[in-house]
């Protein structure tokens, strides 16, 4: 009898989702001309198809946002118990989501132009700025203090982590917003010049705060609250580990507000999550076997642009990427929300364990059999970043694979109409506001974001032509020697680093990883002190 509730209750719903949804609208036939080519791509759909689907659900999605902005010029995370995704994030974690749900909005206004200095939305993201402007504590912290329970159970030690990990996504997207905000200082309306008084005073309306929330992220963890360790090898993953990324990106070197140790930290962090990896899919968090969420097909993509967005050059990123592109693309994106979350694999060929359901058994077959192959909204934004700066035939192809998918999936009418339900894992956590925000960002073909200004050309190329092109530059050569083997070197090869005042040369990029990895043994202050021995192999020469 309660099965059979159960299951009517199930089908009342779905009748009434039915009875609200109105279809998309067909849209005029137009010259079949300009056909994407790419393999897999739609065969009927046009380039003037696609960007006409993409500036509709673009202007119906900004015009929900607005529409959402609370008075006091926020958007509060709208996502409720039951999402079913427990294992990283608490029941009511939405509760705590107003600052990423604010900026995520935020940063869709921005990416279509919008600033608190001009475009349509001008007024919305003035005021939503001033709110985030608000929540910028005297220490740069965009979260009010929170007492800090010392001990506990190990099962209130796992809620104390998750919400920690909230706490540091908030923090991470609302500095990220700020600081693209001050970005886009210097967009103005075509044809009006930009007096450099006014690029000025637009500048530093922003930049106390951001610059603020920034130093804070590289503080010293002893200095504030443990929650906001933002390297802790425990307890870091992709999630935060790609917002690190875009920040330094998009902030780190033009603001000028953050320390290089602890970014040097990050990168020698991120290449642990790598370096060893057999499979091309990274791993949701960093530990000695790796942890796969939906086979890797979230942080997989944030790995790739997080290489993008630190610079890395090398062998092992450059192999990741080519082959991380063609699986991602294997499974474009599908509106599928009847899926279970389950809990993660040790590898992505590993079963999940059993999960726990409240879908009916017959719902419950509509799944996919392909866990990845489902509705999610945050790793289509992450794909989308990826496939953006890669450019040419595979940003063709997910592009054309998305925006149906979202053009077919908006809402039409009502009051959710320009919005997407949160049907994805994230999204089901935070809310339909934080998945607008994200749709609408992943539709921005020609985004205005800081962070979506990328190419990873330069990491594609061959080591030796970045050492050819270095040469033609005129930069002076000396004779060096590798620091790992002793092997005589050039000053110009690529394979160098900095660190500090020193500087550090090898003869291979497996060389220069092994230091990376390790590298007290062999910094100059520590020179006479015992090295590891060298392993048989090792080198551009050695083993051969």
């Amino acid at each position: 009898m309660r099965r059979f509730a159960a299951v009517t209750a199930v089908l009342a719903t779905a009748v009434l989702l039915l009875a609200a949804w109105s279809p998309a609208p067909r849209l005029a036939a137009l010259p079949q001309s300009r056909l994407l080519a790419a393999p897999g791509g739609n065969g009927s759909l046009t380039f003037q198809d696609m960007e006409r689907m993409e500036a509709e659900a673009l202007r119906s999605s900004l015009e929900w946002l607005a529409r959402r902005q609370e008075a006091d010029g926020r958007w509060k995370a709208s996502g409720q118990p039951g999402h079913g995704f427990e294992k990283l994030f608490e029941p009511d974690a939405a509760k705590s989501c107003d600052v990423m749900a604010t900026s995520l909005a935020l940063l869709a206004f921005v990416g279509d132009a919008n600033t608190p200095w001009r475009g349509p939305y001008q007024e919305v993201v003035k005021r939503g700025l001033g709110w985030l402007l608000s929540q910028v504590q005297p220490n740069g912290c965009m979260l009010p203090a929170e007492p800090e329970p010392e001990g506990g159970s190990l099962s209130d030690r796992e809620k104390q982590a998750r919400r920690a990990h909230v706490a540091r996504l908030n923090h991470m997207w609302g500095t990220l917003a700020l600081i693209e905000i001050f970005v886009s200082a210097d967009l103005n309306d075509p044809g009006v010049a930009l007096s450099d008084a006014e690029l000025q005073r637009r500048r530093v309306s922003v930049s106390k705060e951001a610059m603020a929330a920034a130093k804070f992220i590289s503080r010293d963890p002893s200095s504030k609250e443990k929650r906001f360790d933002f390297l802790n090898e425990r307890t870091l993953n992709m999630d935060e580990f790609a917002l690190l990324g875009t920040l330094w990106y998009s902030g780190g070197r033009l603001t000028g507000s953050v320390e290089g140790e602890f970014w040097d930290n990050a990168l020698v962090l991120l290449k642990k999550v790598q370096v060893g990896q057999t499979e091309v899919l990274a791993p949701y968090r960093y530990s000695e076997e790796g942890e796969y969420w939906f086979r890797g097909m979230i942080s997989t993509p944030q790995m790739m642009i997080c290489f993008v967005y630190f610079g890395v050059k090398g062998g092992g990123a450059k192999r990741q990427m080519e082959a991380a592109g063609p699986v991602l693309l294997a499974h474009p994106p599908v509106w599928n929300p009847y899926y279970e979350i389950g809990r993660p694999s040790r590898h992505p060929d590993q079963a999940d364990e059993p999960p726990v359901s409240a879908l009916p058994a017959d719902l419950r077959r509509v799944a996919s059999a392909w866990k990845d192959d489902i509705a999610n909204e945050a790793s289509w934004f992450w794909q989308g970043m990826a496939f953006r700066s890669m450019g040419g035939a595979s940003w063709n192809q997910w592009r054309s694979s998305f925006v149906p998918v979202a053009w077919d999936h908006q809402r039409r009418a009502g009051a959710e109409a320009g919005s997407w339900d949160p049907v994805g894992p994230h999204a089901r956590v935070f809310g339909r506001e934080v998945s607008t925000a994200w749709m609408a960002l992943t539709l921005q073909s020609s985004c205005k974001l800081q962070m979506a200004r990328t190419s990873w050309s330069e990491l594609m190329k061959d080591p030796r032509q970045r050492a050819r092109e270095e040469n033609l530059a005129g930069a002076p050569k000396t004779r060096e020697k590798c620091t790992i083997c002793g092997m005589e070197v050039m000053s110009d090869t690529s394979f160098s680093l900095g660190r500090g005042p020193d500087h550090y040369y090898f003869c291979s990029e497996e060389h220069k990883e092994k230091f990376e990895m390790n590298s007290e043994p062999y910094l100059k202050e520590n020179e006479g002190k015992p090295r590891p021995p060298e392993e048989p192999g090792e080198g551009s020469e050695h083993g051969k």
